[in-house]
This record gives C-alpha cells, structure tokens and sequence, in this order.
C-alpha cells in the first residue's frame, strides 16, 4: 500500500488547502518543460503525485484511506512478539516522543523541499517570460501578478517554518535570490520605486556566502544611484515650485497673519520679521545673505531621512548644499549636536558643595 502523504510530501494531518498547494508545486517541479530528471522518470513521477492527489483531494477517498491505511499499521503491529506489550511506560513514552520528533523532521524537510521548489519555479519564470522575453511582457502589473501568486504560494510554508525556528542557509538564500529575480523584472520594466523595495527585503536575505553576492551588490549600487538621481531631480523641481507664503500663524494663538502685520490683531503678540523670509523681501534676505557670509551649523544627527528644513526660508535642503537653494543661507555640516548642559542644574549643584563645604569649616573651628 503506497504512502500518498509521502508521495505528496505532507503530513498525515494537514488540509486540503494544503495538499492542493503541494500538489501544484510537484507538478510545477516535474513538468516537462521545467524538469531536469529524464522523460521515463518524471512521468513515473507524476503518475503518482496524480495518483496520491485523486485520492487525498476527495474528502471520501482519504477517509476510507486513512481507515485502510491505520488497518494495516495496527496488522502490522500484531504480528509482533508478544513482547512488546510488556514494556513499562518510560519506554513506550520514550518512544512515542522519537516518532513524534521524527515525524515533526520530516514534515521539516518536506516544508523546506517544498519552498524551495517555489523559488526555484518563479526564478525560472521571471527569467523566462521577463527578463529574457519579449518586450511586450515587460509589464509591471503582470509582475506585481507573479509576485503576488508567489507570496501567496509559499506564505504558508514562510509561516511554518518562521514558527518553528527551522530556516537554514539554502532555504533562506533561495528566497533572497527569489526577490533579487523580481527586482530585476521590475528594474527591466523602468519602475524603480518597486526595485529598491524589494531589493531592501532581498538583502536581509542573501549573504556573502551566497557564489553571486559581488554581483549582487553591484546591481543593489546601481539601483541606488539611478534612485538617488531622480531623487535629487525631483528635489529640484521642488525647490523651483517653493513657494514663499503670504499667511503665517501666530504661535501663540494660532490665528492667520500676514507679514505686514507688526502684532496679531487677536492676541497682540509682537513679530520680529528681520529674520523671517517674506515674498516681499525675499531678494533683500538674499543680498543679506550673500554679503554678510554669516553661516549656519547644521547637524546631521537632526533627521534620520537625510532631508532637512533651512532655518531661514523652511526650504528642503540636503548634506549636499552648502547653502539653501531658495534664501543663499550658508550651511556648515556637523555629525552630531553637542549636549546642552542644563545651567541651572549646575549652578544649584555648585550651591550645595558650598553649603557642604561651609558646614565642615563650622565644625572644624567648634
């Protein structure tokens, strides 16, 4: 009697869901236009994973083969020397807990198998149809699709073997290589927003170890100085669209003004404009800025995102300018900002070791 769970590389237990995902995953594995094994045995193959799926797909078919399959193991179990039946607990213990841990190494196994079987197809399949086919499949929705169809086919598989701890060098490599594969479908289509995304995923992944890592991390630096170009370009079509407001906001009351407002008609709060970038003295602070030369420390430790606000105008500016692209404010670029030492906390510090110091003067003149 054939094991068509083994066949199908599950466990005895699992859903039918389950067994539908292996079963198209084997038949992806040993299709003829995919397999590497010779003719005659990829169709003995196949022959028995359509076997063993006609059989565990319908609900009626697997129990009575569950029920014939449980038949002959207690059969087997009978014939065994009387013997067994006079073993303690401890041993009976020790050994349901090794064929339950064997079990659980198999189910192991054939997971992994499994997954990266899934890798494997949809490498193969970006390759084919994206990166070496015809321009007209080089489509970014058609591979959001391919992705999609593969988070969908191994999330189960991911789930399992993240729960159990059970992931290895080859398994995770293979996933890592399997985004690296859609990254580069994505970099032929022209949409590099998708690329740099799931290139981040596929480093967490591949590692040195892995034969084609160097060429991996060329491509990853060629993806990085295409983005940051563009990112750069559209920095600057912001900067030539900044535009200066007319209305600003008290911040003490939060009502609208306007810069040719001395006090906020609802609180009174007085504004001091010599600072403050307007439209109508935009080419004044300009002028300003370019002849008194006074610079402006900035610090890196300020953003985490690389993108900072000029003090002066609120124009995006990055490590880059030495000066803002909208006022001329001049910048000089520090790593870290210095700690501000709380002067108070000092100064009362200071009191105290005074005090201290005047008591044991007391008490050494009594």
């Amino acid at each position: 009697m054939k094991d068509y769970y083994e066949i199908l590389e599950v466990h005895p237990k699992v859903s039918t869901e389950v067994i539908k995902k292996a079963y198209a995953v084997l038949a992806k594995k040993y299709h003829p236009d995919v397999t590497k094994l010779e003719a005659d045995l990829a169709q003995r193959r196949m022959a028995e994973i359509n076997e063993a799926y006609a059989v565990l797909s319908d609900q009626n078919k697997r129990r009575q083969y569950d029920y014939d399959l449980v038949c002959k193991k207690s059969s087997q179990y009978s014939q065994e020397p009387q013997r067994a039946t006079k073993q303690s607990a401890e041993d009976l213990e020790r050994q349901r807990r090794t064929s339950a841990s064997n079990e659980r190494a198999i189910h192991i196994k054939n997971v992994k198998s499994r997954f990266i079987d899934s890798c494997d197809y949809y490498i193969d399949t970006v390759d084919k149809r994206i990166i070496q086919g015809d321009a007209g499949a080089k489509s970014v929705e058609y591979c959001s699709k391919l992705l999609n169809q593969f988070y969908k086919e191994i999330q189960d598989d991911y789930r399992f073997l993240e729960t159990e701890h059970a992931w290895d060098k080859d398994t995770i490599q293979n996933y890592g290589v399997a985004l690296w594969w859609f990254a580069c479908a994505y970099f032929e289509c022209g949409d590099l927003n998708n690329t740099r995304k799931t290139l981040n995923m596929a480093v967490n992944f591949i590692g040195a170890s892995y034969p084609r890592y160097n060429d991996f991390k060329e491509f990853k630096a060629l993806v990085d100085s295409k983005v940051n170009g563009s990112d750069v370009e559209n920095r600057k079509n912001n900067v030539e669209k900044f535009e200066i407001p007319d209305n600003f906001i008290c911040p003490e009351c939060g009502n609208y003004i306007n810069s040719s407002m001395k006090f906020c008609n609802k609180c009174g709060f007085k504004f001091d404009w010599s600072g403050m970038v307007t439209k109508a003295n935009l080419d004044a602070v300009r002028a300003a800025n370019k002849q008194k030369g006074n610079v402006e420390v900035m610090y890196r430790s300020d953003s985490t995102t690389g993108v900072y606000q000029c003090p002066c105008c609120g124009a995006s500016v990055t490590t880059k300018d030495s000066q803002c692209p909208v006022c001329y404010k001049q910048f000089v670029w520090g790593k870290e900002r210095p700690a501000q030492v709380d002067t108070g906390c000092a100064s009362g510090c200071a009191y105290f070791c005074l005090a201290l110091v005047v008591i044991f003067v007391c008490i050494a003149l009594s």
